[in-house]
């Protein structure tokens, strides 16, 4: 019996159809297409994710799933249902990764080689990062650096500093691009090596805004800027603590730097703790509002007045073998501005230490006041040094 075309082609059409279908989608569902699928679900968080990737092993083909596998897990109904049907924007999701595509931005999920492996460690760790720069750095000695977004210029030049030591023997300084100590953190990294910038938005809009002139220099040196929410996630309230919580998990170690006692940077101690992190903590004057970081001290924080405190902490990590010398490490890292004057280079590597008034630079330097303060004019025109409310003299870093 001969049927007519237009039979043939109704009976056709759906096998083809499926048949095509089938392998499109197998092609265009890779596994960054299924995690975001997942992160585009009305409720459904990283912690689902984990637990779906400890009962299958993998995300790969979890939509392909029949409602028999959620029986008797821990993931909701209502989050079972909505991944059984697909409960997502196709177009959303497919613009994401074409976006981030475009832009250079690597997506890098729980399950690929590259996530970082201090951060898999954590409970709950994000499902996937937007990663632009260097993700390499990541799976580095990582240490957070972070404190007050209002800070005095001294902690801000003492972070700056510490942070451009830690970078000199190859740590990745990891902080949230923040005003204040973030930021002060992530200049003196990319003065010798590579920072990892952790953001609380998308990577479409950069907060804090100002900021942006940053990037390309940081991305210069090997460094990267990292987020877990979508490309135009803004800012919000609730998306600090989160970010908080990646600092800490991709760090050995978090050194605080002038802190209030209800800040991000002791969220950031908590989830510190947690994960099992080293915490570092530099004095702060009693009465200041912010000396946080006493109060960590007490608790048992280690003590940090110099970079060497921590890099001794983690020579085994870094693979160095510290001598009697070790102030080399400091010193050399100190040193790398060239003054035309005498003066104002012994009066530069002075304050390179430490912050002094006028009279503690003629002592300690053995120079009379006349040469001391014709140095000190012209280091400040040329805007490299500048004083500080407490009348020090301090390093300009921003």
């Amino acid at each position: 019996m001969i049927y007519p075309a237009i039979y043939l082609f109704d009976i056709l059409y759906p096998i083809l159809y499926s048949f095509f279908y089938y392998h499109f989608m197998e092609f265009i569902i890779d596994t960054v297409y299924e995690y975001m699928a997942l992160k585009h679900i009305k409720g459904l968080s990283d912690t689902i994710i984990s637990l779906i990737i400890e009962k299958r092993g993998t995300i790969s083909g979890i939509f392909q799933e029949k409602a028999d596998f959620f029986y008797g897990s821990n993931i909701p109904n209502t989050i079972a249902d909505r991944i059984i049907t697909k409960s997502f924007n196709e177009q959303a999701v497919e613009s994401q990764i074409r976006r981030a595509e475009d832009a250079g931005i690597s997506i890098i999920t729980l399950e690929d080689k590259r996530y970082p492996e201090m951060l898999k460690e954590i409970y709950t760790p994000p499902a996937l990062l937007y990663v632009l720069g260097n993700y390499e750095c990541l799976n580095n000695v990582c240490v957070g650096v972070v404190g007050s977004r209002s800070c005095s210029k001294s902690a801000g030049n003492f972070a700056y500093k510490i942070s451009k030591e830690l970078a000199a023997v190859g740590i990745t300084v990891v902080s949230g691009f923040a005003y204040g100590i973030d930021i002060a953190s992530h200049l003196g990294a990319i003065e010798n090596g590579a920072t990892a910038c952790i953001l609380g938005s998308g990577l479409a809009n950069i907060y804090p805004a100002a900021h942006t002139k940053y990037i390309d220099k940081i991305l210069e040196k090997s460094g990267c800027v990292v987020s877990e929410f979508t490309l135009d996630e803004a800012p919000l309230p609730q998306n600090f603590p989160r970010r908080n919580r990646i600092i800490s998990g991709l760090s050995k170690a978090i050194a605080v730097i002038e802190a209030g006692y209800k800040s991000g940077s002791l969220i950031t101690c908590r989830f510190a703790l947690e994960q099992n992190r080293e915490i570092f903590a530099a004095p702060a004057f009693p009465v200041g509002r912010n000396s946080a970081t006493n109060s960590l001290l007490r608790q048992g924080a280690k003590f940090l007045e110099t970079s060497l405190d921590i890099i001794s902490d983690l020579q085994y990590d870094l693979k160095i073998k510290l001598n009697d010398n070790n102030s080399e490490i400091v010193e050399n890292s100190t040193k790398s501005l060239e003054i035309g004057d005498e003066t104002g280079q012994k009066i530069y590597e002075a304050l390179s230490i430490e912050p002094l008034s006028l009279n503690n630079i003629c002592l300690k330097l053995n120079i009379d006041v006349v040469s001391a303060v014709s140095a000190i004019a012209c280091l400040e025109l040329e805007g490299i040094i500048e004083k500080a409310q407490d009348e020090k003299y301090i390093i300009k870093i921003i």
